[in-house]
């Protein structure tokens, strides 16, 4: 897969994927990634060396880590519903500029970072079903914030 250097869209969602190879990171031109409804438990750190993606959808696995995604600037979409998670993932990064739409409903979180007020473009955060008991206030600081699904 990694001699796919000019591939800019690429879904694999509703098989049985248990582990991408590390190839991954060579496609550099990648913009959208559909990994949803697989059987992956990691994701490998060669998606955060993808410098175009903007839509990453890993939803419907069973991640319960996630690798840092500070790299991947022109990231607006991340799907990451219905997986694992026990913590909020490391994608609450100032340089995150484009990032507006984050799911994290249906995993097992138990607490919202303050630091999720980093996201400044953030206009709809999902994170309904999970064992969330409080609410940052820091959550009020993202201006554009518009959407938020608490229910739990």
């Amino acid at each position: 897969i990694g001699n796919l250097t000019n591939l800019t869209n690429l879904v694999l969602r509703s098989n049985k994927i248990s582990q991408l190879p590390s190839t991954l990171g060579k496609l550099t031109n990648l913009k959208m990634l559909d990994l949803s409804r697989n059987k992956l438990e990691i994701i490998p750190d060669d998606v955060s060396k993808l410098p175009h993606l903007s839509t990453l959808n890993v939803s419907s696995n069973m991640l319960y880590t996630f690798p840092s995604m500070s790299q991947n600037t022109k990231l607006s979409i991340l799907d990451l519903s219905g997986n694992q998670f026990e913590e909020f993932p490391d994608i609450y990064y100032p340089d995150l500029i484009h990032l507006a739409e984050v799911k994290l409903n249906g995993n097992k979180l138990k607490e919202i970072p303050p630091n999720v007020k980093e996201l400044s473009s953030l206009k709809s955060l999902d994170l309904g079903d999970n064992n969330i008991t409080t609410v940052p206030g820091e959550l009020a600081d993202i201006s554009k914030l518009k959407g938020n699904n608490l229910t739990y």
